[in-house]
């Protein structure tokens, strides 16, 4: 019989009084140590944790307990050696008995805090959506913004919308598409998150959980600590250590990978139409430039103030030769904002961009050739850097957290005077986002070109005086 790599006789008293809630600063130290050290004793938490909440759910009626991913399905499950077998057991029927009988253990109410909820819009789930409101068993979507759910093990769980996620209790809850970017303490070591597709499992550490609502295919990516993602139709785990990534993919579990992903699953485009007074004139050419991946958008402009390095701007021509500057009244910049599916809206607070106008003689540019080294004014490697003397500021504007659709744009009398001084010549805009990243794989905004086949392009709306 293979002896195991940790001190049994030690490990399951402090296994019994964390899930009592009754583990101590020293002991909960130790518990932590063990799990860190041990792939064998982390396979044995699993295995209780996973009984635990089942138990859970069916004490309290649900029929969530079949929702949940299999820790092991059954035509893959490995033996597990019998005293193991025997203490799961014994474990599982004390705890049910005890719940049965005396009813001294029921599981509270509710266990999670809605501790914030920014720009938040939310669809049809069960739970109360009011910032400061406790939850129970349950489900929240979010259809669009940021909240912040805190349990009370201490885990803390960013939901990014669009996104849905079932709260099954205080260490367990199940992300069914959307992104969730998870700050788990000592306190929560073990909190799970499980998908569609794999359960993940944290031993102290911050991490983020992306899920596409189409495949149900998996993300994980740890930024901090380590990590355990299951794969349930395999039976597979991976650890995932600081700086590391995996996926799974309908039943294939991807490779370890160093480094950060930016790509994130994002919810389809909203349509916000302009309005009817104003002379439209579309971007007539547009391009970003910056950090380019392969999997870049041909349709959407990315603006970025990351870290690095990972920096995107936004240019933008328009021809004002049809436009007389005596009766150019005010003007408006008009940007329609869609998910680019790259970054955390959790690593960027509310953004501030800005709007700058070229001075001088406007400077010629091919959408197609754009880069860091030939884009007019611009300071390469630095998020929001352009040469001052070269730009003029025309307007700022503000993204709240969590937002990444909708209509946004400047309308200035900088604006207008601007037209007015180059009405009658082409002319070029910069969109930066002053504001930067608070970590790596901060959020990309996208703004729609003058290719997005059903967004409006950038579009200046100019109000003309009477004649």
């Amino acid at each position: 019989m293979k002896t195991p790599d940790f001190d049994e006789k030690r490990f399951r008293p402090l296994l019994a009084e964390a899930l009592d809630g009754e583990l101590d600063e020293s002991g909960r130290r130790e518990f932590n140590r063990i799990l860190t050290d041990s792939a064998e004793a982390r396979r044995e938490y699993r295995a209780l944790m996973d009984l635990h909440a089942r138990l859970h759910l069916e004490y309290n009626g649900g029929s969530g307990a079949d929702d949940m991913p299999q820790t092991t399905p059954a035509h893959a499950a490995k033996p597990v050696p019998f005293r193991r077998t025997r203490w799961i057991a014994a474990a599982a029927v004390i705890a049910l008995l005890a719940v049965l009988v005396s009813g001294k253990n029921k599981p509270p109410k509710s266990f999670a805090t809605l501790q914030t909820a920014s720009s938040a819009r939310w669809g049809g789930g069960d739970l109360p959506t009011r910032e400061g409101s406790r939850l129970g068993q349950g489900t929240l979507q979010l259809q669009e913004g940021l909240a912040v759910i805190r349990f009370d093990s201490g885990a803390e769980v960013s939901l990014e919308a669009p996104a849905e996620l079932r709260i099954i209790d205080a260490m367990n809850c199940h992300i069914t598409h959307g992104t969730a970017v998870a700050q788990v303490p000592e306190s929560a070591t073990g909190f799970r998150i499980g998908t569609p597709s794999a359960m993940v499992i944290d031993y102290g550490t911050r991490f983020s959980v992306c899920v596409d609502p189409e495949s149900g295919d998996t993300r994980t990516q740890v930024f901090d600590g380590l990590v355990e993602m299951e794969n349930p139709a395999t039976g597979q785990v991976v650890a995932l250590r600081t700086g590391q990534r995996a996926s799974v993919e309908g039943s294939k579990t991807g490779p370890v990978t160093d480094g950060f992903d930016e790509r994130f699953p994002s919810g389809k485009p909203e349509f916000l139409p302009s309005g009817p007074d104003w002379m439209m004139l579309e971007a007539s050419k547009d391009a970003y430039i910056g950090y380019t991946l392969h999997t870049d958008s041909e349709h959407l402009l990315y603006v970025k103030h990351g870290q690095d390095g990972f920096h995107r701007k936004t240019y933008l021509g328009f021809d004002l030769s049809g436009v007389d500057p005596a009766r150019i009244g005010s003007a408006r910049l008009m940007l329609n904002f869609a998910p680019t599916g790259l970054g955390l809206a959790s690593h960027v607070p509310d953004a501030t961009f800005s709007v700058y106008g070229l001075t001088g003689a406007d400077q010629p540019w091919d959408e197609a050739e754009l880069s860091r080294g030939n884009a007019p004014a611009n300071v390469k490697n630095t998020g929001a850097g352009l040469v001052a003397h070269e730009v003029r500021r025309l307007g700022t504007f503000v993204v709240p957290q969590g937002v990444q659709s909708g209509l946004f744009g400047i309308e200035a009398d900088t604006l207008a005077e601007y037209l007015r001084e180059r009405s009658g010549s082409t002319i070029t805009l910069i969109v930066v986002r002053e504001t930067a990243e608070t970590d790596s794989t901060g959020l990309i905004h996208g703004i729609a070109s003058h290719r997005h086949p059903t967004l409006p392009a950038p579009t200046l709306a100019i109000r003309l005086r009477q004649e």
